[in-house]
């Protein structure tokens, strides 16, 4: 949650936002109130709805994301995730079967020790392009013990490590470099 200063600045970057009360009622659209209209960085006209001077002063402001997989969509999320900077990296170099095991291994390493997986099936596959799996192998446990999320997660950091790109995380190895060589504090 935010104030109205950070609420314009993700509307100048092009992304949607809400007071928080407001549930999944987005604040573009809404009729017969107080607006606040400007042009985002593509110049594309946003207009802010707000219901009164309180708006102004709230600290309830976020970012009003649409359930939509439309491949123009912003890519709003935190820097680190599939949602932001680094969801914007684009496949290369990899076949759809390359995908297809990236995904077998990403099944086997997001499933938890009670939904009866193997532990050496588990250990094949953290080998990456290395391990010795198929897609069948993915029977004989309980997937309904999957989070998809983990799942998917782990199938983007599979496809990052056969890119030779992992962990594709912004600014990270500048961090790192500059923690080695004392120039950032630890806090």
């Amino acid at each position: 949650m935010s104030n109205f200063q950070q609420a314009i600045k993700w509307l100048k970057e092009g992304k949607k936002v809400r007071r928080s009360y407001l549930g999944n009622k987005t604040l573009r659209g809404e009729m017969s109130a107080n607006f606040i209209s400007f042009k985002d960085k593509t110049g594309y006209l946003n207009s802010l709805f707000l219901h009164d001077v309180s708006s102004l002063e709230a600290m309830d402001w976020e970012i009003y994301e649409e359930k939509s997989m439309d491949r123009k969509r912003l890519y709003s999320g935190q820097p680190q995730t599939d949602y932001g900077e680094r969801g914007k990296t684009e496949v290369k170099g990899l076949t759809m079967r390359d995908i297809r095991d990236c995904y077998t291994r990403a099944v086997i390493i997001s499933a938890p020790e009670d939904s009866g997986i193997k532990e050496e099936l588990y250990k094949e596959a953290i080998k990456g392009e290395q391990a010795n799996l198929t897609e069948n192998d993915l029977f004989g446990f309980n997937l309904d013990r999957l989070d998809p999320v983990a799942i998917a997660q782990n199938m983007m950091c599979e496809i990052e490590k056969m890119m030779g790109i992992f962990p594709n995380i912004p600014n990270a190895n500048e961090e790192i470099n500059a923690r080695e060589h004392g120039e950032v504090g630890n806090n």
